[in-house]
C-alpha cells in the first residue's frame, strides 16, 4: 500500500494556551506537543456546558499501561475511513470512533507532509508560525493538522455504531446535519419547524442578519456565518435589518430567504475547482497576493463598496431609499410603526439573483432526464466547469409563495408549473393562517416591486454598463459587520408597536438603544474592504482563502514551495535565512505606520471633544505621517532581528534533539523521546512510552 494511503493513526498532536500549558505542564509555552495517555491529559477539555468534552479519544485514556508508562495513540490501532462535513465541522471517521470538529470563527485544516510537520510545525512556536495547532492527526506519510488564530473549537468522540444497512447519518442522527444544496426538501421541513418552534417559545425582535447564525438556528441554517448573512439577505432583497418576526411571518420573504441560502450554496459549487485547487502548492493552501482576490467574484456586498445591479433593482432600491428619508422626516410623538403594512418599503428583490433557484436552472434544459450525467453537448451554457453539472435536484422553486399563484404562473415556464408539487412551507403558513397565528396579509402580502419588465431574467442581468449602487456597512453591538444595499431604518421607525414601547429612551441616557445599529464611516468601511486588506494591509479578510493557517508560495531553489512559518520557515534558512522575514517585514511597515497615525488622529479627536465638553478651546496638533513611518521602520527592523535569531536558535534546538535521538537509537519516523520502548502488542503499531519529565526539551 502506497504510504499515502495508509491511514493509520500514529499520534495525536496538540498545542495547548499557554495559560493551560503552564497551568498543566504538559506543554511548552507556543509549542505543539505530543498527547499521551495520563491522567494529565485526560483532564484537558474544550467546550462550555453541556458541550464541554475531553479533548483526546476517551479510549487512549482507558489504555491498560504500567503505572510508570503512558501510552501513545498508536496503541489505539485506529485508521481512518472517511472524512465528512459541512460549512461550521468536519467529521473524522475511524474504524471504530467519529471525532466531529467544530472549526469555531477561526480554524481550517490543512494536509502536511512529515517533512512539514517535522521540519517546520514542531520546531517553531504558534507566534513564530502566525497560528497554532488546535489538534493533529499523524498518519505515516501525512498530518492532518487543524490550525487555529484563537484556539476556540469544540470536539465531539463518538463511538462508532456498527449498523449494517444504515448510513453513517440513519446510525448517528445526532451527527447529521441539514444540507440545504444536496437535500433541499429536508431543509424546509427543518426551517417549517425552526419557525414555529420560534413563534411559539419567544418575541423574535432580533435582527434577521444576526439570528440566522446563532443558537438554534445554526443547527438549521446550516454553514450561514457573518457574511453568508449578509449575503443571503441580498439575494433574497431583504434588508437585514428586519426583525425575525417580520421576515417569518411573512410567507414571501421566508421563501426568498430559503432559496437564497440554496442559490448562494449552487454558486458555491465550484469552488473547489475554480478557486481552492489554484491556489495548492505542494497539497497546501497557499494563496498568492493576487489569488486572495479569486474569492471575491463569489460575493456581492459583503466587504464591498459598490455593486452592479440591473436597472430594475436599481429603482426598487432608490425607492427604498426614499421611504425611508419620507419616514425619517415624521416627528409625531408617535413615532412610525412597520406593522402597519402600508407604510413599509417595498423590498429590493432582484429574481435574476436566485434564476436557478426559481426555473430549477441547471446547465441541462430538460426537468425529465433529472437523474443522467450530462455530457457537454447537453450544457446550455458553453464555460460549464461542473461534472454532472445537472443541478435540479433541488425539486421546488417556492415561486408560488414568492410572486403570488397568479403572478407566479404569468411568469414561470410552463414545464416547471406541470413539474412543481406541494412543499411543506406552503402547508404550514396555511395552516397558520387557519389558526389564526398569522393575518392573511402575512400570507399573502409579499411586499415586492412591480417589475418592468416582468420576467424573472432580465436582458440587464449580467450587462457590464449596468448601474451601480453604493453598499452600507453598519455594525450591530459594536459586533457584527453587516453589508447592504439599503440603510437602516430611521430611529423614529420601530417594528411595531411593543418595539417602540420597549425602545424609550430611559432616563439618565442619551442614546435610545437602537443605536446599537451604527453606520461605519465611509473611510472606514473601505479600509475594511476585502480588496482594501489584501492590497494594502495582508491581514486575514474572510473566504476559503484567508484562513490564518494558510501556507506562503515562495521560490526556492528554483521552484515554488510553501513556507508555512510567517517570517521564515526553518526548511528555507540555508539559503534565505532572512528573506523572507523582510519582505514580510517590509509589508507591515506602511500598515503599521497607518495604523499609528489613525491611533494619534483618534486620539486627538478624543480629547479635543473632551474640550468642548469642559469649555475649552481645543488645540489640535498635526500628526506627521514622516515621522510615523521612520517609527514603524525602525519597530519593523527590531522585530526582524529578533525573529531570525529566534527561528534560528529553535532549528538549531531541533535538529540538535534530533541527532541525540538517532545516537541512543535508530527509530523510524515518527521519532520518539529518547525514553521511548516499544510495546508488547501483536498489533505493529502501539507504542508504549515512560510518562516525560515536563521540564524536559521536546524533540519531537
Amino acid at each position: 500500500m502506497p504510504e499515502w494511503h495508509d491511514f493509520r493513526l500514529l499520534n495525536i498532536y496538540v498545542e495547548l494556551p499557554d495559560n493551560e500549558a503552564k497551568k498543566t505542564g504538559l506543554c511548552q509555552e507556543g509549542k505543539v506537543e505530543r498527547m499521551t495517555s495520563s491522567r494529565r491529559w485526560k483532564e484537558v477539555a474544550k467546550g462550555k456546558g453541556k458541550e464541554r468534552s475531553s479533548l483526546g479519544p476517551p479510549a487512549l485514556f482507558e489504555v491498560q499501561v504500567k503505572p510508570e508508562h503512558v501510552a501513545l495513540a498508536g496503541a489505539l490501532d485506529w485508521r481512518l475511513e472517511d472524512v465528512a462535513g459541512d460549512g461550521r465541522s468536519m467529521m473524522l471517521i475511524f474504524d471504530t470512533v467519529i471525532l466531529k470538529f467544530s472549526f469555531g470563527l477561526h480554524t481550517s485544516p490543512q494536509w502536511l507532509t512529515q517533512e512539514m510537520w517535522q521540519q517546520s510545525v514542531l520546531p517553531t512556536t504558534g507566534k513564530q508560525r502566525g497560528y497554532k495547532v488546535a489538534l493533529a492527526f499523524e498518519f505515516k506519510a501525512r498530518v492532518l493538522a487543524f490550525l487555529s488564530h484563537d484556539l476556540l473549537f469544540q470536539v465531539k468522540w463518538v463511538t462508532r455504531r456498527q449498523s449494517p444497512g444504515l448510513s453513517l447519518t440513519e446510525a448517528h442522527p445526532d451527527l447529521a446535519s441539514v444540507d440545504v444544496y444536496a437535500d433541499f426538501g429536508t431543509f424546509l421541513e427543518a426551517v417549517v419547524q425552526w419557525i414555529v418552534r420560534r413563534r411559539a417559545t419567544c418575541g423574535r425582535t432580533g435582527y434577521v442578519v444576526d439570528v440566522l447564525r446563532k443558537d438554534e438556528a445554526a443547527k438549521v441554517w446550516v454553514g450561514v456565518g457573518v457574511y453568508t448573512a449578509s449575503e443571503i439577505c441580498y439575494i433574497a432583497g431583504i434588508s437585514p435589518f428586519l426583525t425575525e418576526r417580520e421576515v417569518f411571518d411573512c410567507a414571501s420573504r421566508s421563501a426568498r430567504l430559503a432559496n437564497a441560502f440554496w442559490q448562494f450554496a449552487y454558486d458555491a459549487q465550484d469552488l473547489y475547482t475554480s478557486v481552492i485547487r489554484p491556489c495548492m502548492v505542494d497539497d497546501v493552501l497557499a494563496p498568492g497576493k493576487d489569488q486572495r482576490n479569486l474569492y471575491s467574484r463569489y460575493l456581492s456586498v459583503f466587504k464591498k463598496q459598490k455593486v452592479n445591479v440591473t436597472v430594475r433593482m436599481a429603482k426598487a432600491i432608490d425607492a427604498f431609499k426614499d421611504r425611508l428619508a419620507i419616514l425619517a422626516e415624521r416627528t409625531s410623538s408617535l413615532r412610525d410603526s412597520r406593522d402597519n403594512r402600508e407604510r413599509q418599503p417595498d423590498d429590493p428583490f432582484e429574481p435574476s439573483l436566485m434564476a436557478n433557484a426559481l426555473l430549477l436552472g441547471t446547465c441541462h434544459p430538460k426537468f425529465k432526464d433529472r437523474d443522467r450525467t450530462t455530457t457537454t453537448s447537453d450544457h446550455e451554457c458553453a464555460d460549464c466547469r461542473r461534472f454532472p453539472c445537472d443541478k435540479a435536484n433541488k425539486g421546488f422553486s417556492l415561486g408560488r409563495l414568492i410572486y403570488g399563484s397568479k403572478p407566479w404562473e404569468e411568469q414561470a415556464p410552463a414545464d416547471l408549473l406541470e413539474f412543481e408539487k406541494p412543499d411543506v412551507m406552503t402547508k404550514m403558513f396555511d395552516k397558520a393562517v387557519s389558526q389564526g397565528l398569522i393575518t392573511y396579509r402575512d400570507r399573502h402580502r409579499t411586499f415586492l416591486p412591480e417589475y418592468k419588465p416582468q420576467s424573472i431574467i432580465v436582458p440587464d442581468a449580467k450587462a457590464i454598463n449596468r448601474p451601480k449602487r453604493p453598499i452600507y456597512h453598519h455594525r450591530i453591538d459594536d459586533k457584527l459587520n453587516v453589508y447592504s444595499v439599503v440603510p437602516d431604518y430611521p430611529r423614529n421607525c420601530y417594528a411595531n408597536a411593543e418595539d417602540r414601547k420597549s425602545k424609550q429612551i430611559p432616563p439618565g441616557f442619551l442614546v435610545p438603544p437602537s443605536a446599537r445599529v451604527v453606520a461605519v464611516p465611509r473611510d472606514n468601511s473601505k479600509k475594511a474592504s476585502l480588496k482594501e486588506m489584501i492590497d494594502t494591509d495582508g491581514l486575514v479578510a474572510i473566504g476559503p482563502l484567508e484562513y490564518c493557517g494558510n501556507g506562503k508560495p515562495v521560490k526556492h531553489r528554483g521552484r515554488v514551495r510553501v513556507s508555512l512559518v510567517k517570517d521564515g520557515d526553518p526548511r528555507f534558512l540555508s539559503s534565505s535565512s532572512t528573506f523572507f522575514v523582510e519582505r514580510s517585514a517590509r509589508q507591515q511597515v506602511a500598515t503599521k505606520a497607518e495604523r499609528l497615525v489613525a491611533q494619534k488622529k483618534a486620539l486627538q479627536d478624543k480629547k479635543i471633544k473632551t474640550a468642548i465638553a469642559k469649555g475649552k478651546v481645543p488645540k489640535a496638533h498635526p500628526v506627521n505621517v514622516a515621522k510615523e513611518r521612520v517609527k514603524a521602520r525602525e519597530l519593523v527592523k527590531k522585530e526582524i532581528d529578533a525573529k531570525v535569531a529566534g527561528i534560528k536558535q529553535s532549528k538549531a534546538a531541533h535538529l540538535d534533539g534530533r541527532r541525540s535521538i538517532a545516537s541512543i537509537s535508530p527509530v523510524p519516523k515518527p521519532s520518539l523521546p529518547p525514553n521511548a520502548l516499544p510495546c508488547r502488542s501483536s498489533s505493529p503499531g502501539p507504542v508504549i512510552n515512560r510518562a516525560p519529565d515536563p521540564q524536559e526539551e521536546s524533540f519531537l
